[in-house]
Formats: C-alpha cells, structure tokens, sequence
C-alpha cells in the first residue's frame, strides 16, 4: 500500500527554537505535494499559528491544531472538528495553578488570554508569535469553553506539573508535555491521533496511508495510528520505542531526510531504501 497522508508535528520536528523552517525541509514537502500526497500539520500551536507555517509550506489542506482539538483548512478557514475543554474544569484548571504561582494561558476562539503579563507569557508571545491578552482575572473572565488550557512553567517543574494535573484530572481531561515548559490539557479523548483518525474519515484515506512524524509525547498516538510512524533523533524515548523509523535530528533536517529516503519511494511504488538517509531503520 502505498502513502496518501503525511502527517507533521511542528515543535522539535520541522522547526527548532529558532522558529525556522529548513530550505532542505521546505523543499522535500514541496516534492511530496507535487508527488500528489497530502501533507498536513498536527500541533499544539493555535491555529493562527499554525497557518502562518503552513503558508510557508504552501500546504492548503485541513491542519490538526490544538493537540487535536480542532481541526480547520488553511484556505478557508472552515472549522473541520472542535472538543473545548468543559468549561467549568477549565476554571478549575485555572484556579489551581494560579494558586501555584504558575501562567496559565487560555485560548478562545483562537485567541489567547491571561490573567496578567508575566515573563512566561511574554515567552509565549515569543515562541507562538501571538501575544496572550491580560484581561485581570483569567477564571472569572472566561466567557465560554476554551479550546486549550495551557500553564507555563521553568521547565525543572513541567514533567512534576504534568503529574499533577494527570493525577487530578484523570478522568476528566487530557494532560500532556508538548514543549520543555508547557503543560497542555485538553477535552478528555482529544488527542493528534483521535484527530488523525477523524480527518482520515473525512478524507477517505486508510490509516495504514497515513505518515506521522513527531519528537514528543503529544505525538505518540499519532505514530501509533499512522501506518508508518517516523520519530526524530531527538524524539523522547517511548516515542522512537512506537517509531517504525527514527530519522535525524531536527536541527539536521530529520524531516527532509525522512520523506526523501521513506515516503517518496513508496509513492512511487518502491522501497525504503534511499542511501541518503542517516537515521536508523527498525526492523
């Protein structure tokens, strides 16, 4: 069978902590897009966000955003698929990290907003490109329910944030590591993968079709789904363990390494076996 989807994370797999696509990357997604495969992205980053990469990649397709909580075309804006965060966990998110002294960050209608500026929001404005709006009290302001609740932290304390907010909310939300300080948690059941398998239905394309390229733990599921999962160089363990192939790192363009020597030859009918990739094939 041969590969109709590709599927990419964007943090730690197509751009570094520079924020900047490869021209090495660009050009093997142009390839695969004039191979006829359709190329998406799948990220925690808002959709605004996201979009201003697509561009860059000229991909004109739905993009999974939001850890997988939304699912809206690059083109024109349509709202694909949307699981909010029940409005009042959310607030109860909110109160229990404020209480901490952490940043809490919470995003509507592909906005984001804040109790207060502090040094970790201004980050986030550097890292996403989107400044999150104080509006005095994050809890009470809240009008509706957000996409995505996010809390910053040093990140010595994110995978201690991240045990905690599981532990607490175990049954009702989604918590996960998306970045070094970031600590994302979302509807219970939403995920890259749940949203993988919901834009496949839509499109009509087996997973077994699909290529997932990812470095995180947000990304496991959605290696986990794809018929052929690829993990990056400096992905975290269990998520090279899920990894069919683990390419390069990012900073030496494990991407375009990846779709020249693994997916290109398979639109074509033929083997994983390009002499130019460095990464480690899995038997």
């Amino acid at each position: 069978m041969t590969f109709k989807l590709l599927a990419m994370d964007l943090d730690g797999t197509v751009i570094g902590n520079d924020l900047v696509i490869s021209e090495r990357v660009k050009g093997a997604v142009g390839r695969a897009i004039d191979a006829g495969l359709v190329v998406t992205l799948a990220t925690g980053r808002m959709f605004q966000g996201t979009r201003k990469f697509a561009q860059q990649l000229d991909i004109a397709q739905p993009v999974i955003c939001y850890q997988g909580a939304m699912i809206r075309h690059t083109i024109t804006g349509e709202l694909w698929y949307h699981e909010p965060v029940p409005l009042e966990q959310a607030k109860e998110v909110i109160d229990l990290a404020e209480s901490q002294g952490k940043t809490v960050i919470g995003f509507v209608d592909d906005q984001c907003y804040v109790s207060r500026e502090t040094d970790e929001s201004r980050f986030y404005h550097h890292h996403a490109g989107v400044r999150p709006e104080p509006v005095g009290d994050l809890k009470a302001w809240l009008p509706e329910a957000p996409t995505k609740v996010l809390i910053i932290t040093p990140k010595e304390q994110t995978d201690e944030t991240v045990a905690f907010f599981k532990a607490r909310f175990r049954d009702t939300l989604f918590v996960t590591r998306s970045f070094p300080l970031f600590t994302e948690l979302t509807r219970l059941g939403v995920s890259k993968g749940k949203a993988m398998a919901q834009l496949c239905d839509r499109l009509g394309i087996a997973r077994e079709e699909v290529v997932a390229i990812g470095d995180n733990l947000n990304d496991l599921d959605m290696i986990q789904f794809a018929g052929f999962g690829i993990a990056m160089g400096n992905g975290a363990p269990s998520v090279q363990a899920a990894a069919a192939y683990v390419a390069p790192t990012q900073a030496d363009d494990g991407v375009a390494e990846a779709i020249i020597g693994h997916v290109l030859p398979r639109l074509q009918g033929g083997t994983c076996n390009d002499t130019r990739t460095a990464g480690v094939a899995r038997p």
